[in-house]
């Protein structure tokens, strides 16, 4: 098995979580013995279809992440998508705006919401942005969500969850010190959560 990562052209130069991501996860892989390369910006046809698998990061840098899928697909070679998408639009707003926060004092946050969608569905911005997004989702014969709060916002562009294998995000242990972790909080106890199922990150 041979497969290509590809990323937005500056993921080195501005890093983000999906190029932890993408390193992680390469690394992952290289130690189950499976041929990993690594790489940035626009690749070609020709070069996608060298390998067994494609696999393509990010909804949110949509116009490179939808060009590449494009190629992908014209190379004949499935594609692999860790869609790190979360669309918190609605929440910046209410954060930013103080006519959006306004409304939501006055009318209450669930009917603000409703009126936000309907707003949003008729920017022409938006419609083209979701179209790209679902092309994409169409395109990918797997999706990487890392939860199942992911797959809800993924099922919102496309209703295909049946795409979704949720791989949870980990943690790099040596940057912690496990000797260190602090005694159950009850509630965990209570909902019968065992130690180290979980992590508690305080910011």
């Amino acid at each position: 098995m041979k497969i290509l990562m590809v990323n937005r052209p500056n993921a080195y130069d501005k890093m983000g979580g999906d190029t932890v991501q993408l390193i992680h996860t390469a690394s992952a892989l290289r130690r189950l013995g499976v041929e990993v390369d690594e790489v940035v910006g626009e690749q070609s046809v020709e070069k996608y279809s060298r390998y067994n698998a494609i696999h393509l990061f990010n909804l949110a840098t949509i116009d490179f992440t939808l060009g590449e899928a494009e190629k992908a697909q014209l190379s004949g070679r499935p594609i692999v998508l860790s869609t790190i998408f979360w669309d918190n639009e609605f929440e910046q707003r209410m954060f930013h705006n103080p006519k959006w926060t306004a409304l939501k004092n006055l009318i209450g946050i669930d009917m603000t919401s409703s009126l936000f969608e309907r707003w949003r569905k008729n920017r022409s911005y938006y419609q083209e942005m979701r179209a790209k997004q679902r092309r994409v989702l169409e395109l990918s014969a797997r999706w990487l969500p890392n939860s199942i709060a992911e797959i809800d916002q993924l099922t919102r562009i496309l209703p295909e969850p049946e795409r979704c294998d949720v791989i949870p995000n980990g943690i790099n242990q040596n940057r912690y010190n496990l000797k260190l972790i602090p005694p159950m909080p009850k509630w965990a106890g209570d909902l019968a959560i065992n130690s180290r199922e979980y992590a508690l990150i305080c910011a």
